[in-house]
Formats: C-alpha cells, sequence, structure tokens
C-alpha cells in the first residue's frame, strides 16, 4: 500500500470515480482509468481493450479526521498483432504542478 501520494486534484482527467463508501472508520473511493488509447495506438486497428489491472490501494491524506484509501486500476490493451498485453505508465499531476506516479504504477 503506498501511503500519501495521491490527491484528487488533477486525476480526474485520468480517472473516473466508480464507487465511493463512507464509514465510521474510513472514506474509500474506487477509481478506474478512463479508456484513452495514445496517439499512436489510436490509429492501430490492433489495440483493443483488454479489461483492467487488479486494484492498488493508496492511502491518501485524512479528511474530516477519517482515512482516504484510493483503490484505482488501470486499463490493459491487447495487441492483436503481437499478442501483447499492456499498460500505459501514467505521469499525474502532484500539488506543485510536477510529475508523480506511485511505484505501484510503474509495472
Amino acid at each position: 500500500m503506498q501511503y500519501g501520494c495521491a490527491s484528487l486534484k488533477g486525476w480526474t482527467s485520468y480517472f473516473e470515480m466508480v464507487r465511493f463508501e463512507r464509514t465510521e472508520q474510513s472514506y474509500d473511493i474506487w477509481l478506474d482509468e478512463k479508456k484513452k488509447l495514445s496517439d499512436e495506438d489510436y490509429r492501430n486497428p490492433n489495440i483493443v481493450a483488454r479489461g483492467y489491472t487488479d486494484y492498488v490501494t493508496i492511502q491518501d491524506y485524512p479528511m474530516r479526521g477519517r482515512p482516504v484509501f484510493l483503490h484505482m486500476r488501470k486499463n490493459k490493451w491487447w495487441d492483436k498483432q503481437t499478442n501483447e498485453i499492456f499498460s500505459y505508465n501514467l505521469e499525474l499531476p502532484n500539488d506543485e504542478g510536477h510529475d508523480s506516479v506511485p511505484s505501484s504504477w510503474l509495472f
């Protein structure tokens, strides 16, 4: 589990919220990566969506005294020509405007 490296600001262009749960102990937010191919892959008819990776859980900064857990998953893409299944590496903005990526997303 990653800690304190996420903020929803700036991430909404990459992810959509698919579920939200508020309990007495925490807030849990499930996010799925939006289906968007790179410009190069968009023109390639052999690249098709192949579902999602498993969820990765990131503990974000507390909100109203409760921990916030982001459950995030990325798209998997299949290249029919090479039979390769892949995901894109994400470069997400942090609070200072720099790109930040949780190390667990680099696979």
